[in-house]
């Protein structure tokens, strides 16, 4: 079996004039992508039909496994972000104003920076903004309101592309901040998101013992619906996060409305503190 194993994945990653092209691997990518945002869709939906009293597991009623999660994250989070959270950090990775040649963290504190709309109103109103101010007033940093986030794809395996997006500057600087903070609070829970000595421990033991399996979900990130999001965060948060994330993306200079909360790329996604 291990060896039967070996022998199907040995080669998935080679390309040669027999496997599929870069703009198939591309287009079949993004295919996927539009077809996971179909059933966040369909997710959203059936989030706000399911009856409170409708058992989602033997003798656990769909509104108190809700109410379950939400005082658990509650618990964990508090329940309005502090406006220290919403100060990240700016990272060496492309943004939709700066292709990654171009992206030290140092020069995006000067020239253009990009922007969605709510974020700027947040980034404005809170203290994140005003630690920009003199550079936002003497113009070494201007902002430019853009929609959203920018679809690309980076090579995944022979068939298939992986789809990431670049954000906004402004949205990902606070989005680091409120991924670092929830990293932080996470730590406090005993859960160290930046620590996988547990998994490789227990890995291990599955490949020895054969009583554990890994399970490694396809979009996992891509499947948490905006709908699942509000449903469980609490209310100041929710409103927050959804300000700074890309509610749009351009695909190949198309707007798409996101059902997806957060794209990869997003610094909330990806962040680990």
């Amino acid at each position: 079996m291990k060896t039967d194993y070996l022998r199907s994945q040995f080669l998935t990653k080679y390309v040669s004039h027999d496997t599929a092209p870069a703009d198939v691997r591309k287009n079949q990518a993004i295919f996927k992508w539009l077809l996971t945002e179909r059933e966040n869709e369909a997710t959203a939906d059936r989030l706000l039909i399911t009856p409170e009293e409708y058992n989602i597991l033997p003798r656990v009623a769909y509104g108190d496994f809700v109410e379950f999660c939400r005082t658990l994250i509650r618990d964990i989070i508090g329940d309005i972000p502090p406006d220290e959270a919403l100060l990240g950090s700016f990272s060496g990775g492309a943004s939709t104003s700066r292709n990654r040649t171009q992206s030290h963290p140092a020069s995006k504190y000067l020239g253009k920076a990009h922007v969605t709309a709510r974020a700027l109103e947040i980034f404005q109103l809170a203290k994140v903004g005003t630690i920009f101010e003199d550079l936002t007033e003497t113009g070494a940093l201007s902002l430019e309101v853009v929609p959203g986030n920018v679809m690309f794809t980076v090579p995944k395996n022979a068939d298939i592309d992986r789809v990431a997006c670049k954000e906004p500057d402004i949205n990902m600087l606070m989005q680091k901040g409120i991924g670092g903070f929830i990293s932080r609070q996470l730590r406090r829970t005993g859960i160290n998101l930046n620590d996988q000595s547990i998994n490789r421990k227990l890995a291990h033991e599955g490949s020895v013992t054969g009583q554990l399996a890994t399970l490694d979900l396809s979009s996992a990130s891509d499947s948490v619906s905006s709908e699942l999001v509000a449903l469980l965060l609490p209310e100041i948060w929710f409103s927050t996060l959804d300000a700074i994330r890309s509610q749009v993306t351009i695909i190949d200079g198309e707007e798409h409305c996101n059902h997806m909360f957060s794209s990869m790329g997003n610094g909330f996604t990806n962040s680990k503190v």
